[in-house]
């Protein structure tokens, strides 16, 4: 095999071993929006028990809907780390993808090769 096949090679495998640890930042968003689904039931919650209590205790209605904020700012923060893991994520797949790709059409270039030939060749006349 030629220099060409290896470097297909190569590229493949750098190809698959990038597609592998792109989970690592799929694994870490999901992981990151659960946490987010749950600071906004968290949140909600809250908003639900302050209502109760809104005509009764104004005063404990002021903390929940305090409480209710809180929650809510913890699901808008990790919002922002959310969308860059995705984004880091999707470039890892997307760089793999095209690694694979490379190294399938080097690959396959350097197996190409001329045509065997078996004999003289007679010279066409069109």
């Amino acid at each position: 095999m030629g220099r060409k096949a290896w470097l297909g090679i190569a590229l493949l495998l750098l190809g698959l071993v990038v597609g592998a640890v792109s989970t690592v930042p799929f694994s870490r968003a999901s992981e990151t929006g659960a946490r987010i689904e749950s600071h906004l039931d968290e949140a909600e919650q809250t908003l639900r028990e302050a209502d109760a209590v809104k005509e009764s205790d104004p005063a404990r209605y002021d903390q929940l809907t305090q409480e209710a904020g809180r929650w809510a700012g913890f699901a808008e923060a990790n919002q922002e780390e959310h969308s860059s893991q995705r984004t880091a994520a999707w470039a890892m797949a997307g760089g793999a993808f095209v690694l694979v790709a490379a190294g399938t059409l080097v690959f396959a270039a350097s197996r190409r090769g001329p045509a065997p030939q078996t004999g003289p060749q007679k010279p066409r006349h069109q």
